[in-house]
């Protein structure tokens, strides 16, 4: 069988760049592919003799998606239509109105179908409505089946004024308050300071970063356990397969004394641990070190605040253990929104800062802030550049067409190796670090 090896070669790759079953056709012996000298196949040629093939692929895959608008044109009707073809080209079998498209699976390739697919739709119902507002990026925008409905509807109903949204700014400040408002006040105007040895929950762990974090934190005499939260519950494994992909030494992460792996739920109550297990955390941790985020440069920042947003809000709850010895509240220089750039990750990164400055200075959460720069690929023998990165993903496309860029827009070469960062967590004492080669 086919489908099975394709399935398993679809695990190795990103989201945008698997294949799915209505895409593929299989070769003719009439017309097998052209070979070069070197035995592999001439790309070019094979897609000039399959020109039809291919064509009718995509042909057929648009017929197969296309439904038409609803007779009668109601919020309730257009919801169940927008809700129908989200399911079909997620395999999905219902959504909720409140749910996040994109983290329920709806990928870049599927936003692009899920325009067009409206688009056609709206076309067919009525050519004269305007559709502008239906592109993909007003698509990553409106990241819930209710927000597409209102605005589907407001371009159906052609009575209506211009569709009115809320300001960048607005939008960046109610994220802001919505989880700053209820936070509780420290008291005192000195922050405790960090004990001796020290207890450290890391999130992030699995990750291309997260893997020489956990080996310099093991490493570390000052840790005594480390505690490492993932929303995956094969997470051991993983953590065991990066390691030894790295040259990193895995006997520590077999010993129960000093780490621990859990399986949380961010934006939960007690991140969906059990009431011990999280008295525990309370009892005994010391230092979280939150390193997870979604890379997404499409996805609206309303996409990054579950559960990125609320873990960073929920990691400010705990128990703090004040030492005899207390600092000074440092500074923490604020920037404006306009500081992030205008695209959901950016601006998602912004406000995660913002919550924890507040935290360092309403409730008295000790905060440091790294602003990492580019992060390269390790520079040791062992371990590879993380190959979904923009430079690597960048290398790849080039071998591939045969051309470089002739310009990638004259920004400086700043980076830093992922070996090199994480020493610099547990030695970095001011609120705010920028760290770069």
């Amino acid at each position: 069988m086919i489908w099975p090896v394709v399935q398993a070669a679809n695990k190795t790759v990103a989201d945008y760049s698997q294949t799915v079953k209505t895409m593929i056709c299989l070769s003719s012996r009439e017309k097998p592919f052209k070979l070069t000298a070197k035995g592999t196949t001439q790309r070019h040629t094979g897609n000039q003799d399959y020109a039809e093939e291919i064509e009718e692929i995509y042909t057929a895959q648009d017929r197969q998606l296309v439904m038409g608008l609803p007779s009668a044109i109601t919020p309730d009707t257009v919801y169940k239509y927008l809700q129908n073809i989200i399911c079909k080209l997620t395999g999905r079998q219902s959504i909720k109105p409140s749910d996040d498209l994109y983290s329920i699976g709806l990928d870049s390739l599927q936003a692009i179908q899920l325009s067009k697919i409206v688009k056609t739709s709206v076309f067919s119902y009525n050519p004269r409505l305007n559709t502008e507002h239906l592109n993909v990026q007003q698509i990553y925008a409106e990241p819930t089946a209710e927000g597409l409905t209102n605005l589907l509807l407001g371009i159906l109903d052609k009575t209506s004024g211009p569709i009115t949204t809320v300001s960048r700014s607005n939008k960046i400040a109610q994220l802001i308050a919505k989880y700053t408002n209820d936070l509780h006040t420290w008291k005192s105007d000195i922050l405790p300071q960090l004990p001796a040895l020290f207890t450290v929950i890391l999130t992030g762990c699995t990750g291309s970063l997260g893997n020489y974090i956990l080996d310099d934190l093991l490493r570390n005499p000052q840790v005594t356990k480390v505690y490492c939260f993932n929303r995956s519950e094969d997470s051991p494994t993983r953590q065991k397969e990066g390691f030894q992909g790295k040259g990193l030494q895995t006997s520590p992460l077999v010993d129960p004394n000093k780490v621990v792996f859990l399986h949380v739920r961010f934006g939960e109550p007690h991140f969906g641990l059990s009431d011990r297990q999280y008295k525990e955390l309370l009892d005994t941790v010391d230092v979280i070190i939150h390193n997870a985020w979604k890379v997404n440069f499409n996805h609206p920042v309303s996409s990054f605040e579950d559960p990125h947003l609320k873990g960073v809000r929920d990691s400010a709850i705990g128990a703090w253990k004040p030492s005899e010895e207390v600092t000074a509240v440092p500074e923490v220089p604020m920037d404006t929104a306009e500081a992030a750039l205008e695209q959901g990750y950016g601006e998602s990164k912004y406000i995660g800062e913002s919550i924890r400055v507040e935290a360092s200075k309403t409730a008295g959460v000790l905060t440091s802030i790294l602003r990492v720069g580019q992060i390269a690929g390790p520079d040791t023998r062992l371990g590879v550049w993380n190959p979904h990165e923009w430079i690597p993903s960048l290398i790849k496309a080039s071998k591939a067409t045969g051309q470089v860029p002739s310009d990638l827009g004259g920004y400086p070469i700043d980076w830093v190796s992922v070996v090199r960062i994480s020493p610099y967590l547990l030695l970095s004492n001011p609120p705010v670090m920028n760290l770069t080669d």
